[in-house]
């Protein structure tokens, strides 16, 4: 696909990306039913729909931030991350008997592979690493807040056929929608900053399999954590030694007129 062609990409991608959600919850579990196999082939779509679209849309793998420096930077931050919630919760249950819960009595590698690579990592290779960009560079190099809004309503409206498909109320599920737009607007910031798609992926899946179950037990423990990354997106760029999304690539050019 042509990088003159910045619209017709995001199209694509949007169409592809919103296909997955409605085909799985109005065919693929009515059909076959709910289960760990379908599950699996649900989540393992959102994986090879990014992969192939960020081939056909022209993005460059070696700029979407999934280097091994990505990574190194990534993981300190994020053992930073745990490390701070850990060590404040442990030293309140200390003082004041407080009663968090520190880590989990379980770690399976199954809620790994579930939640951190057919979760975490696909469905934000697809967000942050395709559309984001894609938007990113259809909006401008400078308006890179508003790609975050953009993308984050996506990624809450994305949800939405799971939500109808089981029959949530219209309570229930203008709270979910908006937990889903809180939660993007902090991944797309941490990538907007970093440029590091791995401390998303740290981030996204914080929230739904985290080595500390204060992440998501405890809010106030939950945003200092993801505030943390946020703060340590600078460093991790400058550690990755690239620019991150805001280098100009061939997706980020707009056609001369």
């Amino acid at each position: 696909m042509s990088p003159s062609q910045p619209t017709f990409a995001l199209a694509i991608a949007l169409a592809a990306a919103f296909a997955i959600p409605v085909t799985t919850w109005y065919w693929l579990y009515p059909t076959f039913g709910y289960g760990p196999a379908t599950l699996l082939l649900a989540q393992a779509s959102v994986l090879l729909a990014a992969i192939v679209l960020v081939a056909v849309t022209d993005l460059r793998w070696g700029e979407l931030g999934l280097g091994l420096r990505s990574l190194l930077a990534a993981a300190l931050v994020g053992a930073a991350a745990y490390a701070a919630i850990v060590a404040v919760a442990a030293l309140l249950n200390a003082a004041f008997d407080t009663g968090f819960t520190l880590f989990r009595t379980r770690y399976e590698a199954a809620g790994f592979v579930d939640n951190w690579l057919l979760t975490a990592f696909a469905e934000q290779l697809l967000f942050a690493g395709v559309l984001f960009r894609l938007v990113r560079g259809l909006v401008g190099r400078r308006r890179v807040w508003l790609a975050v809004g953009l993308v984050a309503v996506a990624f809450a409206l994305w949800h939405l056929p799971g939500y109808l498909a089981v029959g949530y109320g219209a309570g229930p599920m203008a709270g979910r929608l908006a937990l889903n737009l809180a939660s993007w607007l902090i991944f797309g910031s941490i990538y907007a900053l970093s440029g590091n798609l791995w401390l998303v992926v740290v981030a996204h899946a914080a929230t739904d399999y985290g080595l500390s179950p204060l992440v998501t037990n405890e809010p106030l423990f939950g945003l200092l954590f993801m505030a943390i990354l946020i703060a340590g997106a600078g460093w991790s760029r400058r550690l990755r030694g690239a620019a991150g999304p805001d280098r100009a690539t061939a997706s980020d050019r707009r056609p001369s007129s």
